[in-house]
């Protein structure tokens, strides 16, 4: 018989850069779709990269997410891990974006992973962006 699987939160870093494409409008009348694409290098990944997109509605003076985006990390022995964008806001003075990601399982070893992550990321011309990640991961 097999070992029960015990859950351990384990923390979750790293950093990645990419670029931001606006595709069309969403459903919501005065939003509009986002595609992000990036590599970068995180704990449990290693070299790694992350598609993601979802819908901003602007702001007085930047953006909020409207809906919950979606996305996935792909790790380097090509391990998928599913996230889901559950809130983002923008400060397009400041240029600094804040995101948190949740954790929906994905595939190989994060199959039933699970977790949060807070993204902060400073935007850049072009559509271009840095992004910090920390939080937790179990799996």
């Amino acid at each position: 018989m097999a070992a029960a699987r015990v859950d351990t939160h384990r923390p979750f870093r790293g950093a990645f850069a990419g670029t931001t494409e606006f595709t069309g409008p969403c459903t919501e009348p005065g939003t509009i779709r986002i595609q992000d694409r990036g590599a970068g290098v995180m704990t449990h990944l290693g070299a790694s990269t992350m598609e993601q997109s979802g819908c901003l509605a602007p702001t007085e003076t930047g953006f909020t997410s409207v809906g919950e985006g979606a996305g996935h990390f792909v790790a380097a022995n090509g391990d998928m891990l599913r996230f889901a964008g559950v809130s983002a806001s923008g400060d397009l003075q400041t240029g600094v974006a804040h995101a948190t990601f949740v954790i929906r399982g994905g595939s190989g070893r994060f199959q039933a992973a699970e977790g949060e992550l807070e993204v902060v990321t400073q935007l850049l011309p072009e559509g271009a962006w840095t992004s910090s990640v920390s939080g937790w991961i179990s799996y």
